[in-house]
């Protein structure tokens, strides 16, 4: 077979699977939390998206891997537990280890704007979660976060309302998925760049917190002036929140400032046994709950 043919071909391969992707995608449901209330005020929609392979190039939905030369993905069934899943694979011949390093890939879609309404929503999908926002993309509208959920390092791509949470196993970040976003194998399918997982520059992280009848996303971020701030946005205020404006904050608490992202350790936890989630931002500085003003004091 001659040069040309064999082109023609992988050509034909490659534009067959990116038409696959493009029509195979199908709504499934709307996510709902294990109590049966839909997350909110953002709703995302699971989506079934298959994994299509042609030859070296990956395509999951909008998203493109071109793995290096003898990597192969090898889809594993779904265990107990993992039902809001979409996809699990192996990568096969990735990394000079014993075992291949497994990838977990699902597929949402957001009914909301603004990168505050996304991540509540996420949180609420992610309980007990904290969410690092590392990239933004804002001509794009492309955003990258990451997250630790027990043994597993998440990453999670958005472009528009288009959202993808991938998971690995932390022990695999050096090797597995979290390489390949290193290695820049992992782009948009119009050929734009995800992003980077590390962000030195500037720290922001994302929880929710609910606090009696009132259920909080907080912020934490760097103002232009070098103060460290932690914003309390009320979840009933998400919807009003434009890009830089920070007026609907329900309140704001001052927090050391920090170099690296491990030097910070903010807790919530109920420090004075009155059934109130406090805040305790440095080892001497604890704001509790005030449930008459409704609002954090220092104490």
């Amino acid at each position: 077979m001659s040069v040309s043919i064999k082109m023609l071909i992988n050509l034909f391969m490659l534009l067959m699977a990116a038409i696959c992707v493009q029509t195979s995608v199908i709504p499934e449901r709307q996510w709902q939390r294990e109590e049966g209330k839909e997350a909110s005020p953002a709703v995302l929609t699971e989506i079934i998206t298959p994994l299509q392979i042609a030859g070296n190039h990956i395509y999951y939905g909008s998203l493109v891997m071109d793995l290096p030369e003898g990597v192969n993905v090898v889809c594993q069934d779904k265990k107990a537990g993992e039902q809001h899943v979409g996809i699990v694979a192996d990568l096969e011949g990735l990394g000079d280890r014993p075992l291949a390093p497994r990838i977990w890939l699902t597929h949402y879609r957001m009914a909301c704007e603004g990168e505050w309404a996304m991540a509540n929503a996420l949180l609420t999908l992610l309980p007990d979660t904290t969410l690092r926002f590392v990239y933004r993309n804002s001509d794009e509208k492309i955003n990258l976060f990451r997250y630790t959920n027990g043994e597993k390092n998440g990453y999670i791509l958005n472009r528009e309302d288009d959202i993808y949470i991938v998971e690995e196993l932390s022990d695999e970040s050096c090797y597995g998925f979290g390489r390949l976003i290193d290695d820049k194998v992992i782009c948009w399918n119009d050929g734009t760049e995800i992003g980077s997982r590390y962000n030195y520059t500037w720290i922001t992280f994302f929880d929710r917190l609910c606090v009696g009848e009132e259920t909080f996303l907080t912020v934490r971020y760097t103002q232009e002036d070098g103060k460290r701030w932690l914003a309390l946005v009320r979840e009933a205020d998400l919807d009003r929140r434009c890009s830089g404006d920070e007026a609907i904050a329900y309140q704001r608490i001052g927090i050391p400032q920090i170099e690296r992202a491990s030097d910070e350790q903010i807790t919530y936890r109920d420090y004075n046994f009155d059934g109130f989630l406090d805040i305790k931002v440095s080892p001497d500085v604890l704001y509790l709950w005030d449930p008459d003003e409704k609002k954090y004091k220092k104490a």
